[in-house]
């Protein structure tokens, strides 16, 4: 099975973070402050509790990281505050997830639309090994050997990350209470991570959540780049309006490191009414 990323290549910014995934051999699990979905991993969260379980929450490292309460009474003033204080607190629980989104259709007409740079981007194809049904991507951990980890091939790798396909609905949503159970906030937490409501259900997302103490750590540091064996990159379908240079300099970076990478261009065929996508030869 083949996983998909879109990437607007036409943006410099982008261009230069995918040249650098692609050389690095990372895929790159992002915040939910930084996804295009304003309700995406957006939790309601019930502020109500006992002082027992405020005190619980004031002397837990993890969600009192930098001791900003000391106290039940100051955590008190804090909620009693304007919305905006608990919008933080919101934001807190919420960024805690590292999420990466994939999707199972690379000719979906609407993503190179709005992920794809309207055919001026690419498309990037992940091998994955199936479970159960349950899509996995092979990585490599972390490593100050950067050689080891470009030469590595999933054939050594017992590690990986699975994949929930997304639900999509617009159902109500149940409260979280960031001062209740433990078991039961990671149920609710795990209904919101993997529910996206029905405007969305078009782009087929398969989605890996890393929750702070899985990703890989670096100077007490979390990262949100998880390394990958070379083989795990399965092809590259460049959109029919990609820059020939920006397609050049990807292909001279995936040759040389002798990647085992099929190389596609996407365009339409107005015969059929639907997107083509064919093999490309670079003769460079």
């Amino acid at each position: 099975m083949i996983l998909y990323k879109y990437r607007n290549i036409s943006d410099s910014k982008c261009f230069e973070y995918t040249l650098d995934s692609l050389e690095n051999n990372y895929l790159y699990f992002s915040r939910p402050s930084e996804l295009n979905d304003p309700f995406d991993c957006r939790m309601k969260i019930d502020f109500k509790a006992s002082d027992e379980e405020y005190k619980a929450f004031i002397d837990n490292k993890i969600t009192n990281p930098k001791g900003q309460f000391s106290n039940i009474e100051e955590l008190k003033v804090f909620l009693a505050e304007n919305s905006s204080k608990k919008n933080q607190l919101i934001e807190m629980f919420s960024n805690s997830n590292h999420i990466l989104s994939l999707t199972s259709d690379c000719l979906n007409e609407q993503m190179w639309g709005l992920y794809g740079g309207a055919y001026t981007g690419i498309c990037i194809g992940y091998n994955c090994v199936e479970e159960n049904g349950i899509p996995k991507v092979h990585f490599i951990k972390y490593s100050q050997n950067s050689i080891n980890m470009k030469n590595c091939s999933s054939r050594y790798c017992d590690d990986y990350i699975p994949f929930k396909k997304i639900m999509y609905d617009n159902e109500g949503r149940f409260k979280i209470s960031p001062f209740g159970d433990l078991k039961k906030q990671n149920e609710i937490l795990s209904y919101y991570l993997v529910h996206k409501k029905k405007c969305w259900e078009s782009e087929n997302e398969y989605r890996a959540i890393c929750v702070d103490n899985p990703l890989i750590k670096t100077d007490d540091l979390f990262e949100t780049k998880i390394f990958y064996p070379y083989d795990t990159l399965a092809e590259i379908i460049f959109g029919y309006n990609v820059d020939a240079d920006k397609a050049r300099i990807i292909y001279e970076i995936l040759k040389t490191q002798n990647k085992t990478v099929n190389f596609y261009r996407v365009k339409p065929d107005y015969d059929e009414y639907k997107l083509i996508k064919e093999p490309i030869i670079f003769n460079y």
